[in-house]
């Protein structure tokens, strides 16, 4: 009985969290590995601090606040 408790509260505790990602405006601006191989490209990111999208290097391996063009950035993380 104890086991089926502890199963069906994992499968609920699961199922809740599934589909939930983290906003990737949230998220610290990372450039990434800064590798040589890599040339770095321009970016934009959304700075929680400043509320603002600022550009940065990216190279690689970064984060999901990333985005190609400013207003890519601004349409995605308008009002946070």
């Amino acid at each position: 009985m104890q086991l089926t408790t502890i199963i069906l509260l994992l499968i609920v505790s699961c199922s809740m969290s599934y589909g939930k990602g983290t906003d990737p405006c949230l998220l610290k601006i990372n450039g990434g590995d800064q590798y040589v191989a890599f040339s770095p490209k321009i970016r934009w990111g959304y700075n929680v601090g400043t509320k603002k999208c600022v550009s940065f290097y990216y190279y690689r391996r970064g984060n999901a606040n990333n985005f190609l063009s400013k207003e890519a950035c601004e349409k995605a993380c308008c009002g946070h």
